[in-house]
């Protein structure tokens, strides 16, 4: 914080005006007034960083209540990948969370399969290894809360079907794998 003192050509004092430096500019404030320059519909010209927005029904969910703390904090590395426009396509894995989050590699396979055994995400490719190029691939996701841009499917909302105790999404005998030929 820098403080300097303001003095006009008249000679008045105006009281000190601090400046606090931000990533573009400067915003001085003088006294306790912010002064920023606004359009002409009133409203101020700063835009918004990007923000992850958490529902208050998520957060009050069952599922959310049980998730472990490394599984909330996944779930939010999933979020700050989300851009609003590649659900389906959202590419993570266990190695990239390791590197991005202070947890062990079994810590964030775990905390996936957690996410994964409540409803909240969906995997959409799974990973892989090829052998002979060496090349590896993420397995790629599908936040569950948000319409899939990849199919075009409406947002299931697993999560809110959750109960504890209870074996959830998983093939039961009158599905199709089981009447297999």
């Amino acid at each position: 914080m820098v403080l300097k003192l303001n003095r006009r050509d008249e000679g008045q004092d105006f009281g000190p005006v601090c400046t606090f430096p931000t990533f573009s500019n400067a915003v001085t404030f003088q006294g306790f007034s912010m002064a920023q320059k606004q359009n002409r519909t009133g409203r101020s010209k700063r835009t918004l960083s990007p923000f992850i927005h958490l529902e208050r029904y998520l957060m009050a969910s069952p599922a959310w209540q049980s998730l472990s703390l490394a599984g909330r904090c996944v779930f939010l590395e999933l979020l700050l990948i989300y851009n609003g426009s590649n659900n389906g396509r959202i590419a993570l894995s266990a190695r990239t969370l390791e590197k991005r989050l202070p947890i062990s590699r079994a810590t964030a396979t775990r905390a996936l399969r957690d996410l994964v055994d409540r409803g909240f995400i969906e995997a959409t490719r799974p990973g892989g290894f090829n052998l002979k190029s060496g090349q590896r691939r993420a397995t790629e996701w599908r936040l569950t809360m948000y319409q899939c841009n990849l199919t075009g499917d409406r947002p299931s909302k697993k999560f809110m079907r959750w109960e504890a105790g209870k074996i959830h999404f998983t093939a039961s005998p009158e599905s199709p794998i089981y009447n297999l030929p």
